[in-house]
């Protein structure tokens, strides 16, 4: 059985803004309508509205309404607050007004599209996602050209505040990471990291930290029909001078 992991990243170093010029573009949400995952995706988002880089306004209370964005209008921030059966977001409302998120991706997904902009009427906050062009193929190359490779944190563009990658990419760049460790910490009546399966959470950690979190994982594995291969053992045997037995490795099955 092979795990294959799709993460989000949070990029550690954020100075540096340039133009890409082979992405494309959408303002779009997550992909489950759970409580849980609809409470995870949130706070994996609100990761990104707090952090220091974000683009927060000069002079932001809680009694100013920014964009039609209320705190005070309990009847909005009740509509737009508390979905799926959960109240993680309702003290969050109109909190994060006028911040500004790029997160960059490798596959579209419709279904991005309400929940970030559940997540907006919510929050006030903007999260803006681009699609790397050649898809999963082109994204670890960009993930690189983005955040810079271990051992040189100044080659990076610094485009993206946060990335939707897949584990094997983040081996050579997660040294271009924020370590989210005291963040999940922070969250972790809703993000429960220990809830994860091991193989996840190992797929994430580097020299301690962690750098990423899990969002999904595909188990891909291989079966077998038992009466082809009792139909076959014997001539197997006979050809071969040694019993077929079921392959426990990728070599053994080649």
């Amino acid at each position: 059985v092979a795990r294959q992991h799709t993460l989000l990243a949070v990029r550690l170093f954020p100075d540096k803004k340039k133009s890409h010029p082979k992405m494309t573009s959408r303002t779009s949400g997550a992909t489950s309508s759970s409580v849980r995952r609809w409470s995870l995706f949130t706070a994996l988002i609100l990761l990104l509205s707090n952090s220091a880089y974000a683009q927060e306004p000069d002079q932001c209370t809680e009694n100013i309404v920014v964009g039609g964005c209320d705190p005070n209008d309990e009847e909005y921030c009740k509509q737009h607050c508390e979905l799926f059966g959960t109240t993680y977001l309702r003290d969050k409302c109109c909190k994060h007004v006028a911040i500004n998120t790029n997160l960059l991706a490798f596959e579209e997904a419709d279904l991005w599209k309400p929940r970030l902009a559940n997540f907006h009427k919510c929050t006030g906050a903007n999260i803006h996602i681009a699609y790397v062009e050649g898809g999963e193929d082109a994204m670890e190359d960009a993930l690189k050209f983005d955040v810079g490779v271990n051992g040189d944190p100044t080659s990076g563009q610094g485009i993206y505040d946060a990335y939707i990658v897949q584990a094997p990419w983040l081996t050579s760049v997660f040294e271009g990471l924020e370590s989210l460790s005291e963040r999940i910490k922070l969250n972790d009546n809703v993000i429960r990291f220990n809830d994860i399966n091991q193989a996840s959470r190992s797929a994430v950690s580097f020299d301690g930290q962690v750098r990423a979190l899990p969002l999904d994982a595909d188990y891909i594995a291989m079966g077998y029909r038992q009466d082809v291969f009792n139909k076959h053992a014997s001539r197997y045997l006979e050809e071969f001078g040694e019993e077929l037995t079921v392959p426990r490795t990728i070599e053994e099955m080649v």
